[in-house]
Parts: C-alpha cells; structure tokens; sequence
C-alpha cells in the first residue's frame, strides 16, 4: 500500500502539458517547486525537512464541449484523463494524443510509464449554482470509463465508473467541485474558455512511501 504525504506542486497551465521533471533536492536543502500552490508553505527550518524518496505525479486533463454553442449553457459532454506516476514525468500513451493537451517530454528528460491512466467520457447537466463562489455555471457531471483501469490508482478523491460530481466555473478561470455533495466548494483545475468549449489542467505532487504494491517507476528516454 502507498501512502500519500505532502503535496509538493500545484496547479496547472489550462492546456499545456507538464514535463517539468521530478528531482530530489541535495541533503541539507530544502525540497521546492517553482509551480504555484494552494499547500501552506512550511516556514520551520527547511534543514531539517525531509527529502521524499518516492515521489507521486497526479495528472488530470480534460474538456467539456458546452452547448447550446454561443450560451447559456445549460450541458456539456467531454473527455477527462486521469495520469499517475512514480518517480519521473509521466509521459502520455502515443494513441492519446487528441484532445489531451499534453506535449512531449524535452529531449533527454527521464520520463516513466504511467502507473495509474484512465479516460472517461463526460456527460453534464446544469446544476443549482448555489454557494459556489463567484460560479457562473454548475454542472452536475456524469464520469463514465471508456479506457485504462483505477485498479492501481492511489490519488486521493479517485473518481470512480460512473460516479456523479459538480462542478462550478467562475469567470477567473477555476474549475470548483462541490465535495461530497455538501455544498463545501473547492478548487480543483485551472481552465479556459476558448468559444464553446472548456478546457482545465491540474498537476500535483505528492511524496509517497510505504510498501510497492506494483508502481515500478520504469523508465525510458524521450526521444
């Protein structure tokens, strides 16, 4: 079994794939990322913090088609991917290209496999806005798997087969989900609105540890 520690990078561009790659800082110094965060920041003496030696990339990437086209919008079908690896850039499958909104690794990088990938196809009706703060559109979105397995995925709040969720976007360019249901909103892809569809991105980093229960980390070159 994994265990997730702390978060490490958040956020994400709304289309641009991510292939910064993952690397330990040397012993004394402090474990760091350039990419925004919505994590606190640890202020206590960075020279006694921990350097992970195992490290967990979560990826989504995804879609909604709007319509009807040119608004209001009252429903949207799309695609979501859900990514993890271990240790490395996770580099996406060549047959996923369409639609991902990943680019390929920089020549040279290590990039892995991913442990954990999933497609689902969306279907959404227009939900109650309620307290979403700031949401000019809610959706109550259905996530239906068309390809790869959740079997080895260990991200927190994994999507399930079929599992009803809704979301919120506001005009800043925040995707929000309402958490369980209980009207508790929470920000969780960056995206943007490019004519009727809307596009979001979200990367993370987490530091794992615990028993290997078949995440290996294999690595390749980029081309």
């Amino acid at each position: 079994m994994l265990a997730l520690g702390c978060g490490g990078s958040g956020g994400g561009g709304s289309s641009g794939g991510d292939t910064t790659p993952l690397t330990t800082a040397p012993p004394g110094t402090a474990w760091t990322s350039s990419a925004t965060s919505t994590v606190p920041l640890d202020t206590a003496d960075q020279s006694t913090d921990q350097v992970p030696g195992r490290t967990l990339r979560v990826k989504h990437h995804g879609y909604w088609d709007l319509t009807p086209a040119g608004g209001p919008w009252v429903a949207a079908t799309g695609k979501l991917t859900v990514q993890e690896g271990v240790n490395g850039v996770v580099a996406r499958p060549a047959d996923t290209a369409q639609d991902s909104g990943d680019t390929a690794p920089p020549a040279g990088l290590p990039v892995i496999l991913p442990d954990c990938w999933a497609r689902f196809d969306l279907s959404a009706v227009q939900g109650e806005v309620r307290s979403c703060p700031g949401c000019t559109l809610v959706l109550e979105v259905t996530h239906t798997l068309i390809d790869g397995a959740l079997d080895d995925c260990v991200q927190p709040d994994l999507l399930e087969d079929g599992e009803v969720r809704t979301y919120g976007w506001d005009d800043a360019g925040k995707v929000w989900w309402d958490y369980r249901d209980v009207d508790v909103w929470l920000p969780v892809w960056d995206g943007e609105v490019d004519g009727d569809r809307l596009r979001w991105s979200w990367t993370e980093l987490f530091a794992i540890e615990g028993e290997d229960t078949g995440h290996t980390g294999d690595t390749a070159e980029a081309p």
